[in-house]
């Protein structure tokens, strides 16, 4: 999306990089293992009614092929998630929209770093612009890119929300 050349010139300040295909098959074996043993449980622990046996098993199937449906154009095309700072630009490709949008901002038109605390699940970290954008990081690569952002432009604040 952004050409070779952009890559080619200085190093960037940061580069990180996240495999789809192998992204998507991490998610599919964690969700593949929390189906077995949700049937585990079910199997092993008897005294539980009939429908509500029917209804945790059906609950977890259809968790399963809802994510399936969503991670498995990641495991069929492949590709790279990568987002590169350098020369005051913020870069993001990414191969599929599962794994988020694909964007060029300026780092002088970044507002604000927003960091939404989780309990439940990883922190989800996002950048905001002057023209009211929003832009979504891939979880795990945010706080290195938040980092790099900072050390760049110490001005730009950063708040955490929960």
């Amino acid at each position: 999306m952004f050409g070779e050349s952009f890559l080619m010139n200085d190093k960037p300040n940061v580069l990180c990089e996240v495999g789809a295909r192998a992204h998507g098959v991490v998610v599919l074996v964690f969700f593949a293992v929390v189906w077995v043993a949700a049937i585990a449980l079910v199997i092993a622990v008897r005294g539980f009614p009939a429908w509500w046996v029917v209804c945790w098993i059906t609950a977890a199937t259809l968790t399963v092929v809802i994510v399936t449906r969503k991670v498995l154009p990641l495991v069929l095309r492949g590709g790279t998630y990568r987002v590169v700072v350098q020369q005051d630009w913020l870069r993001v490709e990414s191969p599929h929209r599962a794994m988020g949008p694909s964007f060029a901002v300026a780092l002088a038109d970044i507002t604000e770093l927003v960091v939404q605390v989780s309990n439940e699940s990883l922190d989800s970290y996002e950048l905001h612009t002057s023209g009211g954008e929003k832009f979504p990081l891939k979880n795990g690569v945010g706080q290195a890119v938040f980092n790099a952002i900072r050390q760049l432009h110490p001005e730009i604040p950063m708040e955490r929300r929960g």
